[in-house]
């Protein structure tokens, strides 16, 4: 399993999870333990989800992870279980800032506890976060041929950010979807930039060269990588971020690649 987060080029079998199925969801015994909620998760991600959205084309409305979450749990658990694991996550995603209006109201609904209930929306009306309009934090980073940009730079132009790193699967997956959002906006103006972080330089240029990423790749270490943690609440990778063509921030925690993006530029652009 570690091999297989690490290297992108390993397959997991199709019934890798299979024994999965056969275990026991609905176990109130186990309320107390941090490793059934990881579990459930588990499940949801690997056997639950990709059965219900298998069949989604382009074209289709996107699948709302948060939202099939929650129906997931109010339909496998009883109200017990279920309140925690929605809080769990909900507590989760305030943290890692990746949550929209609606997807709070609508798990909020879903969760019955008073108490729960009162915790979560103190915590969510106290979160920090980029807010439409916002500037978008700068930054001054070299590209692969030790040249230094900013944000700037980029002035007149849409710009989408991906910050990644590069011992994270989830971020290599996107590479292909990456080239081909520079192919369809290579005449508009539209940048796509991706700034590495967490990560060696040398492997971060090796990464360039293996994938041939057609992006602006831009490299951060040291004092610009914790700033840009911090001032664009990152928490996970990969992480997506739009900024209109004056530099303010159309959404953090944007869509990726392939769950859409290209629409959803096109309407950015077509706004």
């Amino acid at each position: 399993m570690i091999k297989y987060f690490y290297d992108s080029t390993i397959q997991v079998p199709e019934d890798y999870y299979s024994f999965i199925k056969d275990l026991p969801l609905q176990n109130e015994k186990a309320i107390l333990s941090i490793y059934y909620y990881e579990s459930l998760r588990d499940y949801f991600t690997t056997i639950w989800e990709p059965a219900k959205t298998k069949e989604w084309t382009p074209g289709k409305s996107i699948p709302d992870r948060v939202e099939d979450y929650t129906q997931y749990s109010q339909s496998q658990f009883s109200s017990y279980i279920s309140d925690i694991l929605l809080a769990r996550s909900l507590d989760l995603l305030i943290d890692m800032n990746r949550l929209t209006e609606d997807n709070f109201t609508n798990i909020i609904k879903a969760v019955h506890d008073t108490s729960l209930n009162n915790y979560l929306e103190l915590r969510y009306a106290n979160r920090e976060m980029l807010k439409q309009g916002d500037d978008a934090p700068d930054f001054y980073l070299k590209n692969e041929n030790d040249e230094y940009l900013s944000l700037k730079s980029f002035n007149d132009s849409i710009v989408y950010i991906s910050f990644w790193m590069t011992g994270c699967k989830p971020c290599i997956k996107e590479f292909p979807e990456e080239n081909i959002l520079v192919d369809i906006f290579k005449n508009e103006k539209v940048k796509i930039i991706s700034i590495c972080m967490n990560s060696e330089e040398e492997s971060w240029r090796n990464m360039i060269m293996k994938y041939q990423l057609k992006s602006v790749n831009l490299f951060a270490t040291g004092n610009w990588e914790k700033m840009l943690k911090e001032n664009y609440h990152i928490s996970g990778f990969p992480h997506y971020v739009i900024i209109d063509k004056e530099n303010k921030i159309i959404e953090n925690n944007y869509v990726r690649p392939s769950q859409g993006a290209e629409q959803m530029i096109r309407n950015v652009l077509n706004n």
